[in-house]
């Protein structure tokens, strides 16, 4: 470190400097979970030979952003923020306007917007980026674009967040009932997805799964939310498999993934575009919902400026975000996976995805999200884990509610058990490694899926190996 504030360098440098960094962070802040920027009095350091790039942290204070520019070929000047719960957003710098890209939806959000990214990335596009997870690409979750002219977001609906986020192109992955503190019903849940496109832009395009019966509804609601602010209908493609959406679009999907093939459950198609071939996609990441999210990727880099030739060579290669059907190595010879699926639909599709990967018997280990969510989706919980062989629960993780003491964990293994499945509860993480080490075999699956705090297990177990 040289200095906490400047020293050094001449006043008219250092205010450029500052600028460039709130411009910076500014155009960023959209993207991270509804944050509002409220220090713009930035601490800068500088540093030697060191990369730029941005880091995201979240602590008890908020969440710090520390990102780095170069001032000179030597030095890079490092400035940190925090960012707290807002109700005031800041909108994207003028030099974004021209193309932002957020995409939403309760599912798929992550891995489409990765997706998105490595397909500007490979066009040479190079985009900002904010994600949900971290990317090896850029080894974070935030990038910083060379260009000021692309900016590609993650767009969360939770708290509403996602309605202050200015798009000129916008996706929806798919709706579901989720965020169960925020939202009272799944009709309110589309009601908030409508109206995120009032800030579409008026010539703008919204990306949508044609044969999602929620996003269809949505679609229904979106001409009156538009003429609230006077905008008129936008532009829609949808995506999706060949024949979905028929009965609502009275069209095949504009971006149709057809000829769809697994091996070792990672699908390979053909993609059509408006009936006519696009390109060939060969996925590196398994499960059919990686297809879908795949086709909303390309619909979606396809309007900012990707090429098919961009998207299939991207696209062979992404092998995941963090979190995202991540393989960790191996524990007794058994393939330890992790995964976010923490929602009953998420685990539905991260466990047909796991089917089709070749291994013996599969050990699911699940830990819920929130109390509020598990109380109320509890019966989606028991259904979609009852088909597995095993299943041990860890005891639900909140870290933004207090334990009403009604609900556990317990009570889902035990409605398993009830309806002839096969569910343990354990009342620690030490008491799950140590029945998997008494039961798991060569050639196994550990698949362990919920919150990071389930998902550093993944990263204990590999250890001992």
């Amino acid at each position: 470190t040289v200095s906490d504030t400047g020293k050094g360098m001449d006043g008219e440098t250092l205010r450029a400097l500052r600028g460039r960094m709130a411009e910076k962070q500014m155009a960023q802040t959209p993207g991270v979970h509804g944050f509002g920027l409220v220090n713009v009095n930035l601490r800068i350091r500088l540093y030697y030979n060191q990369p730029e790039g941005l880091r995201i942290e979240s602590g008890g204070e908020g969440t710090r952003v520390s990102f780095r520019v170069p001032c000179d070929r030597t030095l890079t000047a490092q400035a940190t923020v925090i960012l707290r719960p807002s109700s005031v957003a800041v909108q994207p710098s003028a030099s974004f306007r021209k193309n932002v890209i957020n995409i939403s939806g309760t599912h798929g959000k992550t891995t489409t917007t990765s997706m998105t990214t490595m397909i500007l990335l490979e066009e040479g596009l190079d985009p900002t980026v904010h994600l949900g997870a971290e990317l090896e690409a850029f080894h974070g979750s935030v990038y910083l674009g060379s260009k000021d002219q692309l900016l590609v977001s993650e767009a969360c609906e939770y708290h509403r967040s996602f309605l202050e986020f200015y798009s000129t192109i916008a996706a929806i992955t798919n709706i579901d009932y989720d965020h169960v503190d925020c939202y009272s019903s799944i009709d309110e849940v589309i009601d908030v997805f409508a109206e995120f496109t009032e800030k579409l832009s008026e010539e703008g395009t919204l990306v949508i799964p044609a044969g999602d019966k929620n996003v269809q509804e949505c679609v229904r609601r979106i001409p009156a939310c538009r003429a609230k602010v006077g905008l008129e209908e936008p532009r829609i493609l949808t995506t999706g498999l060949s024949g979905e959406g028929l009965d609502f679009f009275k069209r095949e999907p504009d971006f149709c993934a057809v000829n769809i093939e697994y091996t070792d459950g990672k699908a390979g198609f053909d993609v059509l575009f408006k009936g006519r071939p696009y390109t060939h996609i060969q996925l590196a990441i398994p499960g059919t919902h990686n297809v879908y999210n795949a086709l909303t990727a390309i619909a979606c880099a396809s309007l900012a400026g990707g090429t098919a030739s961009a998207a299939q060579k991207a696209l062979s290669s992404f092998t995941g975000a963090e979190g995202r059907f991540t393989i960790k190595g191996t524990f007794k010879g058994a393939m330890v996976v992790t995964d976010y699926a923490h929602h009953p639909s998420a685990a539905r599709a991260t466990l047909d995805a796991a089917s089709h990967v070749p291994h013996n018997k599969t050990w699911v280990v699940f830990q819920p999200l929130t109390f509020s969510r598990t109380k109320v989706l509890f019966e989606d919980y028991v259904t979609s884990l009852l088909p597995c062989e095993d299943v041990f629960f860890d005891e639900i993780f909140s870290d933004r509610e207090v334990n009403p003491g009604d609900i556990s964990s317990k009570d889902i293994a035990d409605e398993i058990n009830k309806r002839g499945g096969h569910a343990i509860f354990f009342e620690s993480k030490d008491a799950i490694v140590e029945k998997l080490s008494s039961v798991v075999s060569k050639d196994d699956m550990i698949l362990i899926l919920g919150p990071e705090d389930i998902r550093a297990l993944g990263d204990r177990l590999v250890s001992m190996e």
